[in-house]
């Protein structure tokens, strides 16, 4: 049945499955290496990179708020991926989303510099 062990571990591989291949089947299939191609009005490829290698450095507990704030700010941004876990789609930002979470997450990194010295 549906409730026991294996029928959660079926569930769990049925959602995992059809979320990677939602992702896989919305893919850039023309050259699926090169990253999305900037678009006027939205974050530049070096802006979005910059914030995944901040959003490295978070703590959980910051990674959460973030993740609230794009909710909040930028809900198709954000996939639902399992029970307690969640995807940022960072080419999905509006650039005032995106702006917003750069400078929590600029502000979070650049106090935790400060307190590792």
């Amino acid at each position: 049945s549906a409730q026991s062990m294996f029928g959660v571990v079926a569930g769990i591989l049925a959602s995992s499955f059809d979320r990677r291949y939602t992702l896989i089947t919305q893919a850039a299939a023309i050259d699926p290496g090169r990253p999305m191609p900037d678009r006027p009005g939205w974050p530049t490829f070096a802006q979005k990179k910059k914030l995944y290698d901040l959003c490295t450095k978070l703590s959980l507990a910051d990674l959460n708020q973030m993740v609230q704030m794009v909710q909040k700010g930028c809900q198709a941004a954000v996939q639902q991926c399992g029970h307690k876990e969640v995807e940022v789609d960072v080419d999905e930002l509006d650039m005032d989303t995106f702006n917003k979470v750069l400078g929590f997450v600029g502000g979070k990194t650049s106090s935790k510099v400060k307190a590792d010295q």
